[in-house]
């Protein structure tokens, strides 16, 4: 008999036990959602980018923006508000072009 009565089989926890049962599609899907989710989330959404320099048109105290450079996960970008438009957002989310993004990785 054993001494603290846990019997003659192998020795695991309840969260091993259910580890080790679970199916193995569950755990790949799970594995593919790692890198998926974030594509998805930026295709869907769009990525972030900064505001770090801009040209306006007007008196300083009212600025009629007309070019804003943004710097993004993509490099910099261009944005050229329309008219009637007078502010650049300091941190926005513009669309992302996900073939150029996934081009980065496979040149």
């Amino acid at each position: 008999m054993p001494i603290f009565g846990r019997g003659s089989g192998p020795v695991t926890t309840p969260h091993l036990r259910r580890k080790l049962s679970d199916n193995p599609l569950k755990v790949l899907v799970k594995i593919a959602a790692i890198p998926i989710m974030p594509l998805l989330f930026l295709w869907m959404f769009g990525g972030p980018a900064l505001l770090t320099t801009y040209d306006y048109r007007g008196r300083e105290s009212a600025p009629n923006m007309i070019k804003c450079d943004y710097l993004t996960l993509q490099g910099w970008r261009v944005v050229r508000p329309s008219s009637g438009v007078n502010q650049c957002a300091g941190i926005t989310l513009l669309p992302f072009d996900m073939q150029t993004f996934l081009e980065m990785f496979y040149d």
